[in-house]
């Protein structure tokens, strides 16, 4: 409290300097996260100098950081209100409004922003997640694919992708890229199981995986993923596709075939070889 009584001596001593430097002690106050001390800070400048779009940014910034979303909400409303074009404004208000249940609100502001630019990662990755939340699945799936083809590396992509197919049913289409991420990330397990579980939940086309004993189903994932995997090396090969086949327990030949030309006509395939190449083939054998 100190430190804001000889900040007002300072203000009516030496004006914007003293401005300067409380904006500087608000900066070091928020990057240590003293939020209570933020807001002391701010409360004593409005009484200085009144309300100003940078003050209530910093007041935003804190209450968020407290955890206090409503509070921060009414802070980002009224910054945007004073500069309806700011972005940084925007984009916190979008955020916070997240956080404290007005899902809608945020969801209008990030279509905004996302019409205006539909580059934006954070932003359109932003909204596809809320439409995912509020059941627009089929939305979201157009957005994180618009993303992946931008990063076919990314595997929390792929794994967004995967869940919305598996919550409208698609389950061919979920299994595909559940599979394409377990090749990108190979021990991730909790995806794994994910892909375990609905192939045995499809009693159509996995239907034999349910015979199988649990080391045959551990040997067939295994099989499965070594196979995506190469195939990710080499563009249509149906020498090696032959060759992968001849893997999978005879048991689960038919519906694995099913899913293998599935996967195989739709799942992104590098069209070069690195060194590896051969070492991977080499399993099959």
């Amino acid at each position: 409290m100190k430190v804001y009584f000889i900040l007002g001596i300072l203000f009516c001593s030496i004006g914007s300097y003293a401005q300067d430097i409380g904006r500087q002690i608000l900066e070091r106050e928020l990057d240590r996260n003293h939020y209570d001390e933020v807001l002391r800070g701010v409360d004593s400048l409005y009484r200085i100098e009144g309300k100003s779009s940078d003050l209530l940014f910093y007041e935003g910034k804190a209450n968020e950081g407290m955890l206090r979303y409503k509070a921060a909400y009414r802070c980002y409303s009224e910054w945007l209100e004073r500069d309806s074009s700011d972005r940084d404004a925007r984009l916190a208000l979008a955020r916070v409004a997240a956080l404290a249940g007005r899902t809608m609100k945020a969801v209008d502001i990030y279509e905004q922003l996302a019409g205006e630019d539909s580059l934006d990662f954070f932003v359109n990755y932003q909204l596809a997640r809320l439409y995912q939340q509020i059941g627009k699945t089929v939305r979201a799936i157009g957005i994180y694919d618009r993303l992946y083809q931008t990063d076919t590396t990314n595997v929390t992509l792929l794994k967004r992708i995967e869940d919305c197919y598996n919550r409208i049913g698609w389950s061919m289409n979920a299994v595909d890229h559940y599979l394409r991420a377990v090749c990108l990330d190979p021990e991730d397990g909790e995806t794994v199981v994910k892909a375990v579980n609905l192939m045995m939940a499809n009693t159509v086309l996995f239907q034999a995986y349910k015979k199988l004993t649990g080391k045959q189903q551990q040997e067939v994932m295994a099989a499965i993923r070594d196979t995506n995997r190469v195939a990710d090396l080499c563009e249509n090969n149906s020498g090696l596709k032959a060759v992968c086949l001849k893997k999978f327990p005879a048991a689960f030949q038919q519906p694995l075939k099913n899913l293998f030309v599935h996967l195989w006509e739709n799942a992104l395939r590098s069209p070069k070889f690195n060194d590896h190449f051969f070492d991977r083939v080499g399993r099959f054998y």
